[in-house]
C-alpha cells in the first residue's frame, strides 16, 4: 500500500470517506434509477391514445381484441 497507517494523509483520508454524511449520501445514489426508459413509454402513450377519451385503471394492462 503506498498510504501508510500511521501517516496524516492516511487519517485524513479515512475520515473522509467514512464521514456520516457521505455514507448516507452513497446510501442514497445506490438506489437511484435513470426514469428515462418510463419517460420513453409515457411519451408513446401520450403520442399514440386518443386525447379525449378516458381510461379506467384496469383496462391499461389487458391486450385488445380487435373481433379477428
Amino acid at each position: 500500500m503506498w498510504l501508510k497507517k500511521d501517516s496524516v494523509a492516511y487519517q485524513d483520508l479515512t475520515s473522509l470517506i467514512f464521514e456520516k454524511r457521505l455514507l448516507k449520501d452513497l446510501q442514497k445514489m445506490a438506489l437511484f434509477k435513470h426514469t428515462g426508459p418510463l419517460e420513453i413509454f409515457h411519451r408513446a402513450l401520450l403520442k399514440y391514445l386518443p386525447k379525449y377519451q378516458a381510461f379506467s385503471y384496469e383496462g391499461e394492462g389487458l391486450p385488445r381484441h380487435h373481433g379477428t
